[in-house]
């Protein structure tokens, strides 16, 4: 989970600027970070965007099958632009008050449900936050701050996990009609974008929760179009290495005679190989053809040199 910095700091020691475990100038922080996110916009326009991964959390109610996704939402987080896992959470209920910017919830009446390193979930409890200490029906410490103050019903899980399916609009309901009946049951289709402008997209279960407690748990990629040097972000593994080699090539012209030519070939070398690796990656991850992908100008992913 690198930072911004992270990757600047590596793409500087490739190009034999920052000695390793060295630091770059300001300066230099900031002429690569402003080029880092003028390549980001550039792949976004041409297929080679990247998603940033991440894990949601939430409680479901029992009778509804319809869930939206996104920026005030039912599932208050990012937008998924994809969906590769979902599993169904045993969880357990208690109640208990958050208090804004805290990370102790407290005026809990009965902890018995309660143990370390569970997740936690809850209005105004972030998404993986987690139990790092209880005082006996009193009340417990977790991972990450509350977002508001209130007294709410939250739930820990219980420990049961189980993966379930996904499947797309056609695969699911007939002719894309979200009113006809549907084909196959036990299934979660997640990828029917709402219509409206609020940013956000349905999530529809089937069958349909009839009990609750329960919990479900979403692995997703979701667009993020800008970097900042001090924030973590969760890539996909082997995207980290191909970043840096791109973005070393692209900011050669700016360091000009401070690079050698016997640096700056090598570097023009992995970047190439770095860029046809990310697009191959991409269009694997993304289920997206890999003509598609490509580099502007270049030969096929498949005809590219690994």
């Amino acid at each position: 989970m690198p930072t911004g910095q992270a990757v600047i700091t590596n793409t500087l020691t490739k190009l034999g600027l920052v000695p390793q475990g060295g630091t770059p100038s300001a300066s230099d922080s900031t002429y690569c970070l402003n080029e880092l996110n003028n390549m980001w916009a550039a792949w976004g326009i041409d297929e080679g965007l990247i998603y940033g991964q991440q894990t949601f959390q939430s409680a479901l109610t029992a009778g509804r099958a319809v869930y939206s996704i996104g920026t005030n939402g039912t599932f208050n987080t990012s937008r998924p632009a994809r969906i590769y896992k979902a599993f169904a959470l045993g969880a357990a209920a208690f109640t208990a008050t958050t208090t804004s910017s805290s990370a102790v919830l407290t005026s809990i009446a009965d902890t018995s449900s309660l143990a370390v390193g569970q997740m936690v979930m809850g209005a105004g409890i972030p998404a993986n936050s987690y139990i790092l200490s209880i005082v006996t029906n009193t009340s417990a410490t977790i991972s990450n701050t509350a977002t508001a103050s209130a007294t709410i019903t939250a739930y820990v899980t219980t420990g049961n996990r189980n993966e379930i399916k996904i499947v797309e609009a056609g695969q699911y309901y007939s002719h894309n009609d979200l009113g006809a009946t549907a084909k196959t049951p036990d299934e979660l289709y997640p990828d029917y974008l709402t219509s409206g402008t609020d940013g956000t997209m349905n999530l529809y279960l089937f069958p349909v929760p009839s009990t609750a407690p329960i919990g479900i748990e979403l692995d997703f990629g979701a667009i993020f179009s800008t970097w900042a040097l001090g924030t973590n972000y969760l890539i996909p593994p082997g995207y980290q290495d191909c970043i840096e080699w791109t973005l070393a090539f692209r900011v050669l012209p700016g360091f000009g005679e401070a690079i050698s030519q016997g640096v700056a070939e090598v570097v023009a070398a992995q970047a190439t190989k770095a860029e046809a690796r990310l697009r191959a990656m991409n269009a694997f991850n993304r289920q997206i053809p890999p003509q598609a992908v490509t580099a502007p100008g270049s030969a096929p992913a498949a005809q590219q040199g690994a």
